[in-house]
């Protein structure tokens, strides 16, 4: 079922563009894909990895980290620190007490330490290092794409959904999607005029969404993530 405020492609003069279903008339043409291409080469991705190469990997470290990576590996940690830190001696004692280590040092863990760790900003709330890209994550995303929205202040940096009422199926689908596929609570909130916002405060996870899996932001603006190409087709269906 397709609401006014939902787009459709339309042929038009200057080709196929974008267009709200309530602006659809008698006699316009709309476009269907026959099929959706399939390329199942994503497993995982390692948000620890992809992260650390964004703007905003400077601000995040991997927490939980083993100790005995500040024993064998404190020459490359004490390295990065001298480059990066003005005191970096007290740093890497810091570092060690808490076992935490700047996120661009994720190359220092092996993906089994990895399994073990979080990453966190300086909120409480801390991400799974390994996304798996499973029916979970797929359900997640076709969630978004229908209710979803990424909203950031100086202070907030908020994943939200507006959902009916009456679907308290989609309110657990998020709350069990979130958990598994990052590690994640949801927040949700009253119900006020027959909706309910079921909202994630987290940094990192913001972070992850719009730079890693590169949601689209704004109704208007939401397409399609280019990882749905690049799944098998049960995965597929599952985020339609």
């Amino acid at each position: 079922k397709l609401t006014g405020n939902h787009s459709l492609f339309v042929l038009t003069k200057e080709g196929i563009k974008a267009a709200k279903v309530d602006s659809l008339r008698e006699g316009d043409w709309t476009v269907f894909p026959l099929n959706i291409p399939e390329n199942p080469v994503i497993k995982e991705i390692n948000l620890a990895v992809e992260l650390a190469k964004t703007v905003y990997g400077k601000g995040f470290v991997i927490d939980n980290v083993p100790l005995n990576t500040f024993k064998y590996k404190k020459r490359e940690i004490c390295g990065f620190l001298k480059e990066e830190y003005k005191w970096p001696r007290q740093s890497f004692y810091q570092f060690r007490k808490k076992r935490i280590l700047p996120l661009r040092l994720n190359y220092l863990l092996s993906r089994k330490e990895l399994l073990n760790t979080r990453i966190k900003s300086t909120s409480k709330v801390k991400v799974k290092p390994i996304l798996k890209v499973d029916k979970n994550l797929m359900r997640f995303l076709g969630l978004y794409i229908a209710e979803g929205w990424l909203t950031s202040t100086k202070a907030h940096h908020r994943v939200g959904f507006c959902l009916n009422v009456k679907e308290t199926n989609l309110v657990e689908d998020l709350r069990k999607t979130a958990r598994e596929c990052f590690g994640v609570g949801v927040y949700v909130q009253e119900v006020k005029n027959n909706a309910v916002k079921v909202n994630i405060q987290s940094y990192v996870l913001w972070a992850a969404l719009k730079e890693v899996i590169q949601l689209s932001r704004g109704a208007k603006n939401k397409r399609v993530p280019e990882i749905v190409f690049n799944v098998n087709k049960d995965l597929q269906q599952e985020f339609l």
